[in-house]
């Protein structure tokens, strides 16, 4: 489903991470939980969850469609690591000016997203999330190249919480394209990605 709706409520998701987050730091940054009270918020977020991912993207028919939505899963399986099954490695192709290159992009297949999160706060449960770089092949000026995509880490707007109605809400955001090792201008902005889980 692409529509107007999705984009509010992808920029409600993020305005209610951001409240989140915000409200549970000081100065200091994040507060440093003990053992037990990390065990709380995990087994408040532990588990398989299915929902929406949230991203932006032009609808060419309708000026007003800025984002668009896909299912998918990820797991929670320890305090420390959240993966995110098949994140669609394609979406990255609608933010490519690059004739061949977005083409390239576009037929990549799907990849799991391995993060690193740590928990800041107890209850509601909240962690930081840092994603790891996923890499692939593809083929770009005519031979094999190295693709990566590399997301913010250590960033106050790479993170998840559970919201007012009791739903896993996250977000992360991709930064940039490595081409070989080395940064590119292939993607000019950060982009966002909201998850928000099925209501249980």
């Amino acid at each position: 489903m692409k529509n107007l709706k999705m984009l509010s409520m992808m920029f409600g998701c993020v305005a209610a991470l951001c409240a989140t987050f915000s409200s549970c730091t000081s100065d200091d940054g994040p507060k440093s939980l003990t053992k037990e009270e990390v065990q709380t918020a995990f087994l408040a977020v532990k588990g398989t969850h299915t929902g929406k991912i949230i991203y932006e993207a032009k609808n060419k028919d309708n000026v007003n469609d800025n984002a668009d939505t896909l299912n998918i899963s990820w797991e929670i399986a320890t305090d420390s690591t959240l993966v995110v099954n098949n994140f669609p490695m394609k979406v990255i192709a609608n933010y490519i000016a690059d004739t061949e290159l977005k083409e390239a992009v576009s037929n990549m297949p799907d990849q799991n997203l391995e993060c690193r999160i740590g928990f800041y706060k107890v209850s509601p449960a909240g962690f930081l999330i840092n994603p790891k770089t996923p890499t692939a092949s593809l083929t770009y000026g005519g031979k094999m190249r190295k693709y990566q995509l590399a997301f913010y880490v250590n960033s106050p707007f790479s993170f998840g919480a559970i919201n007012s109605k009791n739903q896993l809400v996250m977000q992360v955001v991709a930064a940039a394209i490595y081409l070989d090792g080395k940064q590119t201008r292939h993607l000019s902005d950060k982009k966002p990605f909201v998850f928000v889980a099925d209501k249980k």
